[in-house]
Order: structure tokens, then sequence, then C-alpha cells
């Protein structure tokens, strides 16, 4: 029972692990397609959208424990 409690909290762990992988890979991509629109408008809005994704993965590695 013990073995198993464990497995499912590493299990846990890394399943975060790969959201933050996911979100990560979002803020690159929102944050590299930032400049390729034609309006000025568009690219400044991707740009937010990185910084909040990139900003929301902080918070998520934030809360991850410290071993």
């Amino acid at each position: 029972t013990a073995e198993a409690a464990l497995a499912d909290q590493a299990n846990e762990i890394s399943d975060r692990y790969v959201l933050l992988t996911v979100i990560f890979a979002s803020d690159l991509f929102f944050g590299g397609i930032s400049g390729k629109f034609q309006s000025q408008v568009v690219d400044m809005g991707m740009l937010i959208v990185a910084t909040v994704v990139f900003l929301v993965g902080l918070g998520v590695l934030a809360t991850f424990p410290v071993q």
C-alpha cells in the first residue's frame, strides 16, 4: 500500500512536468508568431498572450514540491 501511494505521488509529479512542458511550448509558439502578422495590434496581442501563458507556467512551477 505504501509503495502504491509513492507511485501515485510520482505519477502526479510527472503529470505536472508534462503540463509544464505543454505550457512553456505554447508560450514559445505564441512568442514566436508575435512578429509575423501584418497588424501591430495582433502582434502585440500574441505577445501579451505569450506573457500570460509564461506567468501561468511560472505559477504552476512555483507549486512544485522542493526536495
